[in-house]
């Protein structure tokens, strides 16, 4: 009798791909079905998921590659569901970046994905270039707007349970601090630069190098539709420059649209 393995490559299953792997081992008539991926990260999240299953494992390509008289191909569309799974699961795959798609994808529209992916790129591409951590960087990036769809209401809500002393700036500014207290609160980002960084997008308000990445990567994004080429260069060449720069333009800006006093 021979296993079955699925080929995941970078995607952690959700519940229900478990219950279909379990549902299709027996239709088969095999005796396991094991998951098999080479990134290591989602190799520990999946063992995480998979421990309390008799029937199912998961497993590295090359090990499965030596064996492979003794599996057969099981054809599976894989698909991340992040809040199918427990809490210690769901702690891991943020800790590890994980899970990060599969959130934002419900929670924001499909323009919105675009740009928090456009600027997580920039501000990897900024990272780089000042020497700084590229992950946290990517992390912080696509974080920056996960409150951003939510309606004025229930921004007041959550900054007058957290933040009352800012809720006389412009309700446009509130996300920055919503966004935070979504990513201490409900999704367990324990990363105190990344939280930073996505707390003083707006404003930024915050000198510390993260923040300066994210705030410039932001108002910086190609996508908005204006040539930010040289603000860019200035910001990969020297990031403190660059955001004085920015900094500048972007107060002016808001000013001119009565955001800022």
């Amino acid at each position: 009798m021979k296993s079955g393995v699925v080929y995941i490559e970078h995607l952690v299953p959700s519940k229900n791909n478990i219950r279909e792997a379990l549902k299709l081992r027996k239709q088969l008539g095999l005796r396991d079905i094991v998951f098999s991926t080479d990134d290591p990260q989602v190799c520990y999240a999946v063992r995480m998921i998979v421990k309390p299953y008799r029937h199912l494992f998961v497993s590295d390509k090359a090990s499965i590659a030596k064996n492979r008289n003794s599996f057969r191909e099981v054809s599976m569309d894989i698909t991340e569901d992040f809040h199918s799974h427990d809490k210690r699961v769901r702690n891991y795959l943020m800790d590890a970046s994980l899970g990060t798609m599969s959130v934002l994808e419900g929670a924001m529209s499909e323009r919105r994905l675009r740009h928090v992916k456009a600027v997580a790129d920039l501000s990897v591409k900024i990272a780089r270039s000042n020497g700084l951590d590229e992950r946290k960087a990517y992390m912080a990036g696509l974080w920056h707007d996960i409150a951003k769809k939510l309606s004025a209401d229930e921004l007041k809500y959550y900054m007058q349970l957290y933040y009352p002393e800012y809720l006389d700036y412009n309700v446009n500014i509130w996300h920055q601090y919503v966004g935070e207290i979504l990513l201490r609160k409900i999704y367990q980002i324990r990363d105190k630069d990344v939280l930073k960084a996505v707390k003083h997008h707006c404003l930024g308000d915050d000198s510390s190098p993260l923040s300066m990445v994210i705030y410039c990567a932001d108002k910086l994004d190609p996508s908005r539709g204006y040539d930010s080429s040289s603000q860019i260069e200035l910001c990969c060449r020297d990031l403190k420059a660059g955001f004085r720069l920015v900094h500048k333009e972007q107060h002016e800006y808001l000013r001119k649209e009565g955001v800022l006093e």
